[in-house]
């Protein structure tokens, strides 16, 4: 959903991922890339097609079928989760949140992680 929700906005320049210290308290990280429907394939390979217009109609199509899925999920190491989730989302994060407060904020370094093509 975070990869139509991007697709949807026109991108971001960077992302801002948080609660990583929960995943800590995880025996293992699956992470879901992708949904399945029982009767059709309503995506595009992996992904959900985007309307070429404003639609609400569509929109709720896209509602009623996702009603439906049920999710894929993918085994990720929790210390290989945020170069994963760059490399399937192709966006670069540029913060880290590892607790509730603000010196648990950590901003990533532009140099080490140009925007992914695509």
């Amino acid at each position: 959903m975070l990869q139509y929700a991007l697709e949807v906005s026109g991108g971001a320049d960077e992302l801002a991922v948080t609660c990583l210290d929960r995943l800590n308290e995880l025996p293992a990280l699956q992470v879901c890339c992708r949904y399945q429907h029982p009767a059709m394939d309503c995506f595009d390979g992996p992904r959900l097609r985007k309307s070429a217009v404003p639609d609400l109609d569509y929109q709720q199509q896209v509602t009623d079928a996702l009603q439906a899925c049920e999710p894929a999920y993918t085994a990720v190491a929790p210390q290989d989760y945020l170069e994963w989730l760059e490399g399937h989302l192709g966006y670069p994060i540029g913060l880290t949140s590892l607790g509730p407060a603000w010196t648990h904020k950590v901003t990533r370094s532009r140099v080490s992680r140009q925007r992914l093509a695509t």
